[in-house]
């Protein structure tokens, strides 16, 4: 089974960071996500979310701690999905082929917003355990 990488990006403020699905991509054109993504073959869910976070956003980003892990199914592909809270630094710079743009966002905010794959769970626990506003 495939591991995939999720990285969970809190502000000073309690607002996570999501990013908006460009057009072009096949799963979920103009939704929002948190970032992260599939690993490579023979990577660690630790490299993904690192390489994956960098790519996606320009930050740095050091997992901490895996907040949660599931299985989910992408395009009839099972993948272990691992969600880690950790520090980050730099400046935000999307990776324009995947994304239309960002935003930090509270949980309220976040309802009203269609969100990509079952990143909604990862948006109920942080508000549940008050790690986000």
């Amino acid at each position: 089974m495939r591991n995939a990488g999720i990285g969970i990006i809190i502000d000073t403020n309690g607002r996570i960071l999501l990013l908006k699905r460009s057009n072009y991509t096949k799963a979920f054109p103009h939704h929002w996500n948190v970032p992260g993504g599939k690993g490579e073959i023979g990577e660690t869910p630790e490299n993904t979310v690192i390489r994956e976070i960098k790519e996606e956003t320009g930050l740095d980003f050091i997992p901490i701690k895996i907040y949660f892990t599931c299985i989910v199914e992408n395009s009839g592909e099972m993948i272990h999905s691992h969600r880690f809270l950790g520090n980050w630094s730099g400046k935000i710079k999307i990776q324009e082929t995947e994304s239309d743009g960002y935003a930090w966002y509270n949980y309220e905010e976040t309802r009203n917003l269609k969100i990509a794959f079952n990143h909604n769970e990862i948006l109920e626990r942080l508000y549940t355990d008050g790690l986000i506003k």
